[in-house]
């Protein structure tokens, strides 16, 4: 196994950094960036923590926490400081086809740093979630993207970014309750994880339960009060509900 870092305390830093990462809140963002930052540094040269840092940076914009504009150039700047510290880092390429997909619309260039990423590290979950939910899915490639998605799962059983994805996608397939059952999976190991409640909230907005899916959405903004997608979703079910005149209040 390839080591990074020699500086345990900028391993740690890391670690905490996708810990923190990875609870898509403004908070949790805020605080990875962070860490990342300390580790950097404390380990200049330390290639995982400036990727860390560009998948941080990228999920503020595609959230919509920063301006995706602003956003989106920084975590290329970082991701690419990534590469030049070692091209042999296949997440850091995965990042790269994020920003290249959502932010550059360049489809060719972006499948072909995932699957590079994918040639790199295999046995990297990360790569194939991102992979699945970042260019498969938009392409409409669902059924690779599921497939990409479980076996991210079958690598790291216990993330809870990668089921709400995986339900997510079931959710587009209208296999609604594949949908609920991750959904809910992701509740019972966390209880307070916002994109699992915002999404529940979706399913329900469809099969018209609008209380129902309101209701999951006040549960997504106890968790994280700052959440602009999770207005954005809760616009959609007013106006589903014939409520206009609130849909609009909040999408404004």
């Amino acid at each position: 196994v390839k080591r990074y870092t020699e500086n345990l305390e900028a391993y740690d830093l890391y670690l905490k950094g996708r810990f923190e990462l990875y609870k898509m809140t403004r908070d949790g963002l805020d605080a990875a960036k962070a860490l990342f930052g300390e580790a950097i540094r404390l380990d200049p040269n330390y290639a995982l923590a400036y990727d860390g840092l560009a998948y941080a940076l990228y999920s503020e914009g595609f959230l919509g926490f920063v301006a995706p504009n602003d956003a989106m150039p920084k975590a290329k700047d970082a991701v690419r400081r990534a590469l030049e510290l070692d091209p042999g880092v296949g997440e850091a390429h995965a990042t790269l086809g994020v920003i290249l997909a959502l932010h550059e619309w360049d489809w060719v260039g972006a499948e072909r740093e995932f699957l590079r990423a994918i040639g790199l590290n295999g046995a990297s979950p990360v790569s194939r979630d991102m992979y699945a939910f970042f260019f498969l899915r938009p392409v409409g490639r669902i059924e690779e993207a599921i497939a990409e998605t479980q076996q991210a799962l079958s690598l790291d059983p216990l993330s809870i970014l990668f089921r709400v994805h995986l339900g997510f996608l079931f959710y587009l397939e209208r296999q609604y309750e594949h949908a609920i059952a991750q959904f809910r999976k992701v509740l019972e190991i966390s209880p307070e994880y916002y994109l699992a409640h915002a999404m529940l909230g979706q399913v329900y907005t469809l099969a018209g339960n609008f209380a129902h899916a309101l209701d999951c959405y006040e549960r997504a903004r106890s968790a994280d009060s700052d959440s602009k997608f999770v207005d954005s979703l809760k616009a959609m079910t007013l106006a589903a509900a014939n409520r206009r005149e609130e849909a609009l209040l909040l999408a404004g």
